[in-house]
């Protein structure tokens, strides 16, 4: 008996053009048909504005004209202004395809006008995937959505590295690495008052603008993957510093750190709460305390069972619950419950 496929559109903004998201990895009980469309940056005009309006427009075009011939089951969105675009390009009328917002993660959660707009836009769509409770509650306020609606999804990703390159740094040292949401100031104070031990940061050009680097903070600005989590993998602990208690960013670096085996030393916010467990998976600290980021980093590094010890339940943590395998078990789980038809 041959089953009918089921189709879904998956649209996205990365810049690699073949990325495939969970193609050939999802055994359903009925084929997956995958259509991928990406709405990143397309042309001079997109590269005069930096910011995808074409690519955007245009694979919004080929969405609505697929989805009015009812050539989706599903459509995916990945990130939440691609969702915004998308729901409003394609409209009120899908074709009965049910729509899907992953990924559905902001830096800085809009407000005013923009936020209005995206009720609106929002509105059209069945559900969404956030990496964190915070955000559930966040967003289901701002946006007027019911809270049902949005499930709370892990962060799930294969380790960063399969092995790590070579040490480039020989004397011991602390790393953090990543640009959302980052406080760098409280990371550079934090140098300023441990001068016994190098401190290393990879993040974007502007990270530490404002902000005086110490002679032991050694900052590298968009290293290539394998160079950046290198320097992770070798580091004595990782550190990931947060602007606030509400930033709901930092798991991608904090779990690919714990695939990795690394103690770390968080900033305390609701946005990691789900993966940084104090004294389990992480030692945490208050926002903006630098005196208290290096005295956990000195507790951390004077006592090896306990850097062990975390290392050891953040990468178990990260093997049970925030691996690809653990993605693909959600996605499979969510369609049964989507498409609970068996009609061949």
């Amino acid at each position: 008996m041959t089953l009918t496929p089921l189709r879904i559109a998956c649209v996205f903004e990365r810049a690699d053009p073949a990325w495939r998201w969970l193609d050939g990895k999802v055994v359903w009980r009925r084929p997956l048909e995958w259509t991928y469309l990406r709405s990143g940056p397309s042309g001079p005009v997109d590269r005069l504005l930096k910011k995808p309006l074409v690519g955007r427009l245009k694979a919004g075009a080929q969405l609505r004209s697929g989805a009015r011939k009812g050539a989706y089951d599903l459509i995916v969105t990945h990130l939440p202004y691609v969702a915004a675009w998308m729901s409003d390009i394609v409209g009120d009328d899908a074709g009965g395809a049910k729509r899907l917002a992953f990924a559905f993660n902001f830096t800085d959660i809009p407000a005013g006008v923009q936020a209005a707009r995206m009720r609106r836009s929002f509105a059209r769509i069945d559900r969404f995937a956030v990496f964190s409770t915070l955000e559930r509650t966040l967003y289901a306020r701002r946006f007027d959505l019911p809270e049902d609606r949005l499930e709370l999804v892990l962060w799930g990703a294969n380790p960063p590295l399969e092995e790590p390159g070579p040490r480039v740094i020989a004397e011991p040292y602390v790393a953090a690495l990543g640009g959302e949401a980052r406080d760098y100031a409280t990371f550079a104070e934090a140098a300023r008052l441990a001068p016994h031990l190098t401190f290393v940061a990879v993040t974007r050009p502007w990270s530490f603008d404002g902000v005086l680097i110490p002679p032991n903070l050694r900052h590298f600005v968009n290293l290539p993957w394998k160079e950046a989590w290198s320097l992770v993998a070798h580091a004595e602990a990782a550190v990931v510093p947060l602007r606030d208690d509400l930033a709901p960013n930092g798991m991608i670096t904090f779990v690919g750190a714990m695939h990795l085996g690394k103690a770390q030393i968080v900033t305390r916010s609701a946005g990691l709460a789900d993966y940084a467990i104090d004294d389990e998976t992480a030692v945490v600290v208050p926002p903006r305390d630098a005196a208290a980021l290096k005295a956990a980093i000195d507790r951390l590094l004077g006592d090896a069972a306990l850097k062990n010890r975390i290392a050891a339940q953040a990468r178990a943590f990260a093997a049970a619950h925030c691996s690809e395998q653990a993605t693909i078990a959600w996605f499979k789980d969510f369609l049964d419950r989507t498409f609970p038809e068996t009609t061949p």
